[in-house]
């Protein structure tokens, strides 16, 4: 796993999503870029640099982009936005519930494995844990979507509400 953010990324459907909220011409203004720049990157025919991702996270309060973006300069770390799943935020509950559930239920079903050393597991239990991996990667992906949705349909700040719940996490020695 490589640990840099890259340079530059093509990240088609986070400027579509900005363009489905903001015209072309507007973002171009206020990202200090052509139109025709933002029309490409919406496209998938130029890539976005680090430095105009970092505009758009900062000039728009849009917790999906934001995702989006991320996910592309890390290399695919973070999950996906799931796209093709009811955004409507009892569906979208209902479906964290649901993941949330099974990712608890595969992790108490291994425990065993979890037990052994991990230079002494077998291929079994290696692919335990990769199954477990899986069902909390499903989680995550679920609690991003649901997150951002959350947050552009209830007009809240994600970035505001994660830096407030650091302060907790601190407190509990968790960071």
């Amino acid at each position: 796993m490589t640990n840099a953010i890259k340079e530059s990324a093509y990240a088609a459907k986070a400027v579509k999503t900005l363009t489905g909220e903001y015209q072309q011409k507007e973002i171009a203004l206020d990202n200090h870029i052509t139109q025709a720049l933002v029309s490409q990157q919406a496209n998938g025919k130029r890539k976005v640099s680090k430095q105009v991702a970092k505009s758009y996270m900062d000039n728009y309060n849009n917790a999906e982009v934001s995702f989006r973006l991320l996910r592309e300069f890390s290399g695919g770390l973070l999950p996906c936005i799931l796209e093709k799943v009811d955004k409507h935020q009892m569906s979208l509950l209902h479906h964290f519930s649901r993941e949330a559930t099974e990712a608890v239920e595969s992790v108490k079903q291994s425990l065993d494995t979890f037990a052994s050393p991990t230079a002494k597991i077998s291929t079994e239990q290696r692919q335990t844990v990769v199954n477990v991996m899986r069902e909390m990667l499903d989680a995550s992906a679920i609690i991003n979507t649901t997150l951002a949705i959350m947050s552009e349909g209830y007009n809240i700040d994600l970035k505001s509400q994660v830096l407030e719940r650091e302060k907790f996490w601190e407190k509990s020695g968790w960071i």
